[in-house]
């Protein structure tokens, strides 16, 4: 299973308070720097599923068919846009002309495009530069590039490094970042029960979540080395609630016109994404967490 830092709490709980193995399951995790790598690694039968942001599924299930959602692992505004100031950043319209790093085919260049949008700018007019997130980082840092779109952790360690010198502007819009698990059709196929046992290991760790917070929390910091101020920091940011919702429909759909529209596909139609959604595991091992209206 591909596992994304935090955004993969459920999991590392699961796998750390040994649920999967209660559930009859032989869990290996696999750390992924973002949901990409993890969704093409799944794709390719390397793994058999993983974390990855509603978006990325957007955009991979416009040319592979078999890509599969389970559920919603949690939310969180995760996605900024961070600058140096010295750059001459001060605003959204210091932007034109500026050298800023993006992970393509992310939530990332989603929010960040919309962003854009609402503010009067084309994507011509800015220089994007298509980076590695671990590559964002390092190149504001050393000033390499102006600007870039991250997440946490990355965010919290340029604040640190770029001090006083740091600009950093929401681009969510109000729209939180959805985790979602993914398989594929073939696994629900050949071995249904395993994605029900597996969602039966998640519900428990969510539990474990809301009754012992404060654990669930140390916890997940020491399997991260984490200290313990970023815990502290990212920790209130997130939701962990294992779900499917009717607002992972409404993002997904507005993630693919977008996608369309500016011709980062050649699909002209939005995909009907409740054939990609198996709700059954879900609704077999947290019913309540099923609010999906299917017809």
């Amino acid at each position: 299973v591909g596992t994304v830092a935090e955004y993969s709490t459920l999991a590392l709980l699961a796998k750390e308070k040994g649920y999967f193995q209660d559930n009859g399951l032989d869990v290996e995790l696999k750390d992924y720097i973002s949901g990409p790598p993890a969704i093409a690694d799944l794709l390719t039968g390397k793994i058999d599923m993983c974390t990855a942001a509603d978006f990325v599924g957007v955009r991979n299930i416009f040319t592979n068919k078999d890509l599969r959602i389970l559920a919603q692992t949690g939310e969180v505004e995760s996605f900024f846009l961070i600058a140096d100031a010295k750059k001459g950043i001060h605003t959204a319209a210091d932007l034109k002309g500026k050298k800023i790093g993006v992970t393509k085919k992310t939530a990332g260049e989603f929010f960040f495009g919309r962003f854009l949008t609402l503010n009067n700018i084309a994507f011509s007019d800015v220089q994007l530069i298509d980076l590695p997130i671990t590559d964002i980082e390092t190149q504001i840092a050393e000033g390499k590039i102006d600007g870039g779109i991250t997440y946490d952790p990355h965010i919290y360690e340029l604040r640190k490094k770029l001090g006083s010198d740091a600009v950093v502007f929401s681009i969510q819009s109000g729209q939180r970042l959805l985790s979602v698990l993914f398989t594929t059709g073939q696994l629900l196929k050949n071995n249904p029960d395993v994605a029900n046992r597996y969602l039966r290991s998640l519900a428990q760790a969510e539990k474990f979540v809301n009754e012992h917070n404060t654990d669930a929390r140390d916890t997940i910091g020491k399997i991260l080395k984490y200290d313990n101020q970023y815990v502290a920091y990212f920790w209130p940011k997130y939701i962990f609630d294992l779900t499917l919702t009717q607002q992972l429909l409404i993002s997904m759909e507005d993630e693919a016109r977008w996608t369309i529209e500016n011709k980062l596909t050649t699909e002209t139609r939005v995909p009907n994404y409740l054939q990609f959604i198996s709700k059954d595991p879900l609704q077999k091992a947290k019913p309540e967490g099923v609010t999906l209206v299917t017809q």
